[in-house]
């Protein structure tokens, strides 16, 4: 029996192996410069991945170009890559980034309307303070 779970183990090895490579293999053809951000649901789950497999430099460099870049027109996939980044983002760096996602998210007008502050936004994006009209 021992010779059967040694072979498992060199058969899991293997596998483990070979995954590293591919790994390697598709980061030396450095997916985060390359890819494609017309599908923002695709680039969350390519993010995840890179993070999943430790490749720490592609996930800040695809974090940063999907921030600024990212196609807009679908409000699911900017929310699921805007959460993706906060995720897969190291510290506050995956929060800047969803917020600069989602601004530009709200200044194309893709969302829900519930996300519009209720007075407005400040030049700077924030929340505007209430108001009225005797102002």
């Amino acid at each position: 029996m021992s010779a059967l779970k040694e072979a498992g183990a060199e058969e899991a090895g293997a596998e483990e192996a070979g995954a590293e490579e591919a790994v390697q293999q598709l980061l030396a053809r450095q997916p985060a410069t390359r890819t494609e951000l017309t599908n923002p649901s695709d680039v969350a789950y390519l993010l995840s991945e890179l993070k999943r497999s430790g490749a720490k430099e592609a996930v800040r460099q695809l974090s940063t170009r999907a921030a600024k870049e990212a196609n807009l027109t679908d409000a699911f996939g900017v929310a699921r890559l805007a959460s993706a980044l906060t995720e897969t983002g190291a510290g506050d760096a995956g929060a800047k980034e969803a917020r600069i996602l989602l601004r530009r998210a709200m200044d194309a007008g893709v969302g829900d309307e519930d996300a519009i502050p209720p007075y407005g936004r400040e030049t700077d994006g924030c929340a505007a303070a209430p108001w009225t009209w005797g102002e």
